[in-house]
């Protein structure tokens, strides 16, 4: 054999003995045989790629279809059983998207479901399986298999794992028939060659530049494609990690959510939205959630889908926010709901379905009926309703957040110690007269043995119960099959008990303990404020009948004390006169004008005592006449002007010429001006000033102020001295002498003439003395004279 540079040597020879022309024929023969074979192999690549993107993508694509739509893998995987919805997405999947070959498999290797029949096709590649297991991720390829009729198949080959909460549950492998596509790419590869061989006989070398920029176009295009894969698996991996997530959620959410489609029926329910109607998820799927658990409202009357804000919701793309409205749970049981209801919007703007998110507010309702009941109860309370009407207001409130019960409250007496009904609206009238006069005890039925324990006492079955013996038939004609017991009051005050009836065994449970221990507090204030308010009155009564013997007494004594008075003062006037001749020594005369003094003094006491204490048992009456008011203040302005000058107290009038009469008792005119005038000159000292004012009022009645610039009075004695008796300074050191009457006799011969008595002072400033009299006690000139014709029987 010769080496290989001979070789080369000879086919140089060889080669420079062809013309120019035969060379340059070989030249293109030879380079449109390289390009021709060059272009054949990038075609060939290019289709081979393109081939592998799209039947991975296809592949891959049918696998995540086949995830998403099936919805009972669990089924599958668990006993190989496929559902008929099931079935009919695999066989879509199959006509579809050429699915001709798709398994199941479980985690440990064991078929679940297969299409595989025959001898075409392959089981899944052990390797491809193990690797998925450990990834968790998608795994595609390229396959090559032989049909049953011998012809060669392509086909694109995914694995795609079933994930649940981080677990690998299983793995959907797919076979997608892609030989239709190979076929076409092939007959595009043949004509692209042919063409490209013409090409390249007419014109080598641009068609090797045409081939390899084509080939080029192709390779940026398969890399394209490639991204495009890349960047949609990407994008399913997001989407499945978002469905996971949101799926997380919608377990996770305490609040019912569920999904509705264009017809209403329910697309998802999540688990706490089922729950709480006791469907289960797979039996409301495909039905209209409207038709199973809000086709009736609250109060018995059919409710319309047409009606229903979740259909408004799909129909008019608007929220709907519902408030109070019920659900019905599949016992036929209801609970108070509240709703809003979302449309969802498609890409086109147009709505595709609804989300509706609901929540059980049986709570807050109890809680507002039992506020709303407690305010009730306080608002009653507070105007002072009878004891029945608050009592029967609690129970009330109690059955309305209880609905199956019936209550009573029964009121201990404490002399007997027995119960009586206080009230009992919901029980048979027969019952409450039975057990009204129950006595107390250890074993006497739930209230008799709570009001004795001062305990909570609950009978769950009245039948089974022996404190229940004597009134077994009672209940039982009464309906009546348990009941609890809570006292009220504190153990060592029981007041009585609040009783719980069922018409069924029942056991309480703590919000119906809390709400009855409210109960009974509430009955427990209104019971106590019962008693003070009649322990209130009972002393009221009291105080009257005492104020009323006292001032009977005081009448009575002041009568007593005026007959051997009125001796007193005369027998000393007789003697301080000499009238039956000279007593002797005027030393005698001295005393005996003392003792008359001193008897005046003690009379006017003893007439203002009376004339209070009249005044108080309602028996000072008037006899009323027209009286000059003019001619009665400057009366009484002649007696106090002796005391004034003493004093150096100087004393004026302010009035108008026209000082109207008045329809009064002129005897107490004259002793209210006298009583305020005095006040005004003993509290006022030396080089002080008292002014007598008469002022109309607005309202066309007159006001009398008698205003001094005496000592005045604080605003906290103010109340002190118009109540009898009632001084500011204290006995031991006071400067005034007086005994307290006058003032307040003041207010009261004042109200007796319809009128009012105000006082209005300045402590160093002095003191104002107003008597206002209402325009009724006013008289006109004529007015005037015509009734005092009248009083002397003129005509």
């Amino acid at each position: 054999m010769a080496p290989s540079s001979q070789r080369t040597t000879f086919l140089g020879r060889q080669w420079f003995r062809f013309g120019r022309d035969q060379r340059l024929l070989v030249s293109i023969f030879i380079v449109s045989l390289f390009a021709v074979s060059t272009s054949w192999i990038g075609v060939h690549e290019a289709e081979r790629r393109l081939l592998e993107s799209e039947a991975s993508a296809t592949a891959i694509h049918w696998a995540r279809f086949l995830q998403e739509e099936v919805s009972e893998f669990d089924e599958i995987l668990s006993s190989g059983l496929v559902t008929a919805g099931d079935q009919r997405v695999f066989d879509f999947a199959s006509r579809a998207g050429r699915v001709f070959s798709y398994e199941i498999i479980r985690p440990d290797g064991g078929t679940a479901l297969s299409s595989w029949v025959g001898n075409f096709g392959r089981h899944y590649d052990p390797v491809a399986f193990s690797r998925v297991l450990e990834t968790q991720q998608p795994l595609v390829s390229v396959v090559e298999n032989e049909h049953l009729d011998g012809r060669l198949m392509m086909a694109g080959e995914a694995y795609v794992p079933l994930v649940d909460y981080g677990r690998v549950k299983g793995i959907i492998k797919v076979n997608v028939d892609m030989t239709d596509r190979a076929a076409i790419l092939g007959s595009i590869r043949n004509f692209a060659l042919a063409g490209l061989a013409s090409l390249l006989v007419a014109i080598g070398g641009l068609c090797g530049a045409f081939v390899w920029r084509n080939i080029r176009e192709r390779d940026q295009e398969l890399r394209e494609i490639i991204s495009s894969r890349e960047r949609v698996i990407a994008a399913e991996q997001s989407i499945s990690a978002l469905h996971s997530q949101n799926q997380m959620i919608l377990n996770a959410a305490g609040e019912g959510i569920f999904g509705l489609d264009l017809q209403g029926c329910t697309a998802f329910i999540n688990p706490a939205g089922a729950e709480m109607i006791g469907w289960t998820p797979a039996e409301l799927i495909g039905r209209r959630p409207h038709d199973i658990m809000h086709h009736t409202r609250g109060d018995g009357t059919p409710y319309e889908f047409a009606d229903c804000p979740t259909g408004l919701a799909i129909r008019q793309g608007m929220p709907q926010t519902i408030s109070d409205e019920v659900y019905w749970r599949k016992d036929g049981t209801s609970f108070p709901v509240e709703y809003t209801s979302t449309p969802i919007m498609g890409e086109d703007g147009g709505v595709s379905g609804a989300v509706v998110v609901f929540r059980d507010v049986t709570e807050r309702k109890r809680e507002e009926a039992a506020q709303q009941g407690r305010s009730k109860v306080l608002e009653r309370l507070a105007s002072g309703a009878r004891l029945d009407e608050v009592l029967t207001i609690i129970l009330q409130t109690v059955e309305e957040v209880q609905p199956e019960s019936r209550c009573s409250i029964l009121l201990l007496d404490k002399e007997t110690q027995k119960l009586r009904t206080g009230a009992a609206p919901s029980l048979p009238a027969d019952y409450n007269a039975a057990v009204d006069g129950l006595p107390i005890g250890p074993d006497i039925g739930c209230c008799g043995t709570a009001a004795y324990t001062g305990e909570r006492v609950v009978t769950c079955d009245i039948a089974a119960d022996p404190k229940w013996m004597p009134f077994r038939d009672l209940a039982a004609q009464a309906g009546l099959r348990a009941c609890w017991s809570e006292p009220i009051g504190s153990r060592d005050e029981i007041l009585g008990t609040l009783a719980i009836y069922h018409g069924e065994c029942h056991t309480p449970d703590q919000s119906e303990i809390d709400v009855v221990r409210t109960a009974a507090h509430l009955a427990e204030i209104a019971i106590k404020r019962k008693r003070a308010v009649d322990a209130l009155q009972k002393a009221k009564e009291e105080a009257e009948l005492a104020n009323r013997s006292k001032s009977e007494f005081l009448a009575n004594m002041s009568h007593e004390l005026r007959t051997p008075l009125n001796a007193i003062i005369g027998f000393s006037e007789v003697i301080t006169k000499q009238l039956f001749g000279s007593v002797g020594s005027e030393r005698y005369v001295d005393y005996a004008n003392d003792i008359y003094d001193s008897g005046v003094h003690l009379l006017n006491i003893i007439n203002d005592i009376l004339d209070v204490s009249k005044a108080e048992a309602g028996k000072l009456e008037l006899h009323e006449t027209v009286v000059d008011l003019g001619n009665s203040v400057a009366s009484a302005l002649r007696l106090l002007k002796e005391r004034a000058e003493n004093g150096n107290v100087k004393l004026s009038v302010v009035a108008p010429q026209d000082m109207p009469s008045i329809w009064a008792d002129e005897r107490i005119i004259k002793q209210i001006l006298l009583n305020l005038l005095s006040n005004a000159v003993k509290f006022t000292p030396a080089g002080g000033e008292v002014t007598v004012e008469a002022v109309s009022e607005p309202g066309g009645g007159l006001a009398i102020h008698v205003r001094d610039t005496g000592i005045g009075i604080s605003d906290e004695d103010l109340p002190a001295v118009l109540t009898p008796f009632g001084q500011v300074e204290s006995s031991l050191s006071r400067k005034h002498a007086g005994t307290g009457l006058g003032l307040p006799l003041v207010k009261r011969l004042a109200e007796l003439h319809d009128g009012t008595f105000e006082l209005q002072s300045t402590e160093g400033e002095g003191t104002t003395a107003i008597v206002r009299l209402p325009a009724s006690r006013l008289l006109d000139g004529d007015a005037a004279a015509r009734d005092a014709d009248t009083a002397t029987g003129t005509s």
